[in-house]
């Protein structure tokens, strides 16, 4: 995924701010999901068959400085697959040199809030 970095993901200095990372890696996740086949309304929260996804853990590093205006690229895979989680990783790039890296890790749960097992149709989609 390209992203250009605003003024708004800045912070005073003009270094992109660090939670700015957070959002973008995000954005990929959401990139990604579609690019499998999945709407936000099958994985995020599918009310018809009682789960949802929400984020239950963030990390990022960040290994050198983006700037209003310059250019990422952001890969993001797959790192690992639970019974009842899902594990993101993402590497944004500037001029092939690694900027920021990140995880992103979902928890499928039920209507109340407790972990269940990731259904059949997202483990397939997702692995494609």
């Amino acid at each position: 995924m390209k992203r250009k970095i605003y003024f708004g993901d800045t912070d005073p200095f003009g270094v992109t701010f660090f939670v700015t990372y957070h959002r973008i890696f995000k954005e990929a996740l959401d990139e990604f999901i579609q690019s499998k086949g999945i709407s936000p309304e099958l994985f995020y929260r599918n009310l018809n068959e009682n789960y949802a996804f929400p984020i239950t853990y963030s990390e990022a590093r960040f290994f050198k400085p983006t700037r209003f205006y310059d250019e990422i690229d952001v890969e993001t895979t797959i790192k690992r697959i639970e019974p009842t989680k899902i594990v993101f990783e993402f590497k944004a790039f500037k001029d092939r040199d690694i900027v920021a890296k990140g995880i992103l890790e979902v928890t499928c749960i039920d209507r109340n809030w407790k972990r269940r097992e990731i259904p059949e149709v997202i483990k397939s989609l997702i692995s494609r």
